[in-house]
């Protein structure tokens, strides 16, 4: 193994676990101490990760929320959000919901509708949507608690079989051309969803327009509608390429 590739997975089991000692890196690598700080030394470096009494963390600006504290965020936006999304779910269709706190607003209206079926990498949409007429599948693989989903290899290869018909996904903000996200095992889920769609819509708050995350998991010309809470200001909209097709509330 590469330092380069030992950097990238110390960075993922951080992304994972939250805090991980320097201790457990060092066996985890079976690397010396002396080495597992000069890689933690270099992803600080790269301000990705911190290191404090011997634990390493995610870097304050890469810090990301916990599922339970976004879920209770923007709720108002979410809902309207949701409600417009809602229109653009045709009858038997094969719709994935990724694992977003809007997505999840989108899913609780998605539980009085039927004939549906519904793919998901979110443990909490997939509660959700446990008694309801839909067909729901649970794509499992690695569970991340932060955001209450699956990710990694086994995850990829269930979507891998599926043909989707339209996906819903969420995001933590924009880059200048782009989606963006701080988890990279979502960030990999999400480019294998949009691979498998015919159709993506990015349900995505006014909020998220200030905010850039880690990763860019897709360029805006993979997304085939926006879904905001409102109308634009001409300044908001000249954060997207002019061919998007964005949709408010009562379009």
């Amino acid at each position: 193994m590469t330092r380069e590739e030992r950097e990238n997975q110390i960075l993922q089991e951080v992304i994972v676990k939250r805090t991980v000692s320097v201790n457990d890196l060092a066996k985890k690598f079976n690397v010396t101490m002396e080495t597992i700080r000069k890689d933690i030394a270099a992803l600080q470096a790269k301000n990705v990760v911190a290191k404090n009494y011997g634990q390493v963390t995610l870097a304050d600006p890469y810090m990301e929320d916990s599922f339970i504290k976004k879920e209770t965020q923007d709720l108002t936006a979410k809902t309207k959000i949701a409600q417009t999304a809602l229109e653009l779910v045709p009858n038997n269709a094969i719709v994935y919901l990724d694992a977003s706190t809007t997505v999840l607003q989108l899913a609780r209206l998605l539980s009085l509708r039927s004939g549906l079926t519904i793919v998901t990498n979110s443990l909490r949409i997939n509660e959700v949507l446990s008694n309801n007429l839909n067909d729901v599948l649970l794509t499992g693989g690695r569970y991340r608690d932060l955001s209450k989903s699956y990710f990694g290899d086994w995850t990829i290869s269930a979507i891998d079989s599926i043909n989707i018909d339209i996906a819903f996904l969420g995001g933590d903000g924009i880059s200048n051309d782009g989606v963006t996200i701080s988890s990279y095992g979502e960030l990999t889920v999400k480019k294998e969803v949009i691979k498998r769609s015919k159709k993506t819509v990015l349900l995505l708050s006014t909020s998220k327009f200030q905010r850039i995350g880690k990763y860019t998991y897709s360029k805006f010309n993979d997304v085939d509608i926006l879904v905001p809470e409102r109308q634009l200001t001409v300044g908001e909209r000249d954060n997207f390429p002019s061919d998007l097709s964005i949709m408010n509330q009562g379009e």
